[in-house]
């Protein structure tokens, strides 16, 4: 598997970003033997099912299995951590000449353990990484 693939396949949880937003692949696969099939509705599965018994009449036991695939990075434990949502200027700003709502993002300090003021982090918006945030904390 590539780097890229893995990437995609596993990706990192982040504070926007939970378990609950990752997508999820269902398939139904026979208990006897290695064969399967994706789905999208049980009803699918009943229909592979009925099908591969057919073709395979000792294959008579089956199981839908839901898989959600994730990384944790191992980085995200030795940063800052420092926390802002961005002004409301910026976000005003990118609303009006962007078209793009920033309302409630928050972005994290992902340098080093530090000690001051300064901070910054990725800007992420959907899962995707649209820049980077400077800031001075007061």
């Amino acid at each position: 598997m590539t780097a890229v693939v893995r990437t995609a396949a596993y990706p990192a949880l982040t504070s926007r970003i939970t378990l609950d937003d990752l997508p999820v692949r269902r398939w139904v696969e026979c208990a006897s033997c290695i064969e399967s099939q994706d789905i999208e509705h049980t009803t699918e599965a009943e229909a592979w099912a009925e099908e591969h018994h057919d073709a395979h009449p000792g294959h008579s036991r089956f199981r839908i299995v839901r898989q959600t695939g994730w990384r944790i990075d191992p980085s995200a434990e030795a940063i800052c951590g420092a926390t802002t949502l961005l002004p409301p200027t910026f976000i005003e700003l990118e609303k009006r000449v962007v078209g793009v709502d920033w309302t409630g993002v928050v972005v994290t300090c992902d340098n080093e353990p530090h000690a001051g003021p300064d901070h910054s982090g990725p800007l992420m918006l959907d899962g995707e990484r649209k820049g980077t945030h400077h800031w001075t904390a007061p």
